[in-house]
């Protein structure tokens, strides 16, 4: 099992639920809703990155992530803080960013927690590349290409880690049983037209903090299953819309820290993405989101946090009727019109303003 969704554990007097050593990948928030009396709770040796504070467990006082590729940024904020507040004993360490590997969750502060700017992030790629040249042997033998074993089985295929900067088209030969293809900190520049188009099974991608730029309308063709895609912490300067067209299956899609700046008119989300439910574009460039852009009626949560938007895009709002989460905390927006969220009244249930510098 690779997710569990939103109510799935519905057991009134249920108070200890283990669900260790199943190759979980995501956890939704309300997935233990119907169990308000959990008190321990074991996610260990899973596949879980990140984690949301859980709805409905009250009385919950252990939760225990070890042996988790947990990546120790913001996202992992929200969890920590629940966790302080309510006394819980947190297991689990850190696989990265680099600086906090091998750190136990618990002995982390919330502040700790963050995301690297653009600036960080080149940075410290620059040290590395420095670190590597120093450190290089005159007479190293050449770095074999890495490719799927042939006739894999395996539902999980983890490559996360190497140095690829280049994935040919015929990458993975026998992927046809990949369910979750794990390749972030991969340094990838280029991928070939075509790449994942063996792999029918495919639902997870994991994409993260490698060094693409853009993305060719080929890139995804043959992957229909495709589910959830991470291509966050990249070099994205536009949204990749004629890369995900191949994408039917699409339900949510990472495009935190990338150098998006404008999300532009012409059902930019309906045309590309028809099925998508959730939209992450935290901590880009964002400055305009123009009316129409946002034409999509199944999608339920946007991230727009952190961001530079001098104003709600309002007339953006009225493409997507179903919207239940909104995030645009950290942008410079001062001043909010009385029916700056009308389009969204109806469905809206989360809306996140701080760090604005909202005028009184």
């Amino acid at each position: 099992m690779t997710y569990l969704g939103e109510e799935s554990v519905s057991m009134a007097k249920l108070t200890h639920l283990h669900l260790d050593h199943m190759s979980l990948q995501d956890l939704s928030d309300t997935a233990l809703s119907g169990a308000p009396l959990l008190t321990h709770l074991d996610l260990s040796h899973n596949q879980l990155r990140y984690l949301e504070a859980p709805a409905g467990p009250k009385d919950l006082v252990a939760l225990n992530l070890t042996g988790n590729p947990i990546y120790c940024n913001c996202y992992m904020r929200p969890l920590k803080l629940w966790a302080k507040q309510k006394n819980l004993r947190l297991l689990g360490a850190c696989v990265g960013p680099p600086h906090l590997s091998g750190e136990p969750l618990s002995a982390l502060g919330p502040l700790e927690l963050r995301c690297r700017s653009r600036q960080e992030t080149l940075e410290e790629e620059f040290e590395e590349q420095e670190e590597n040249r120093q450190g290089a042997l005159t007479t190293a033998t050449p770095t074999k290409k890495v490719k799927c074993p042939e006739n894999c089985d395996c539902n999980l295929l983890d490559l996360r880690g190497n140095h690829f900067h280049h994935l040919p088209s015929d990458s993975f030969p026998g992927g046809e049983r990949v369910v979750s293809l794990h390749m972030e900190l991969c340094k990838i520049r280029e991928i070939d037209t075509g790449v994942f188009g063996g792999m029918k099974d495919l639902v997870y991608l994991y994409l993260s903090d490698n060094d693409l730029t853009s993305l060719g309308p080929g890139v995804f063709r043959g992957a229909s299953q495709l589910t959830y895609l991470h291509l966050e912490g990249n070099r994205l300067a536009q949204f990749p819309g004629p890369a995900l067209k191949p994408l039917p299956s699409l339900l949510v899609l990472h495009l935190e820290r990338n150098a998006i700046s404008t999300l532009a008119p012409g059902g930019l989300l309906s045309a590309s993405a028809p099925g998508l439910r959730e939209l992450y574009l935290t901590n880009n460039t964002v400055a305009t989101v123009a009316d129409g852009a946002l034409d999509l009626a199944s999608l339920n949560v946007l991230h727009l946090d952190s961001n530079r938007l001098s104003q709600v895009p309002t007339g953006a709002f009225s493409g997507v009727p179903g919207l239940r989460e909104l995030q645009l905390s950290g942008n410079g927006i001062q001043r909010v019109g009385a029916k700056a969220f009308q389009p969204v009244s109806g469905s809206l249930r989360k809306l996140y303003m701080d760090s604005m510098g909202l005028e009184k």
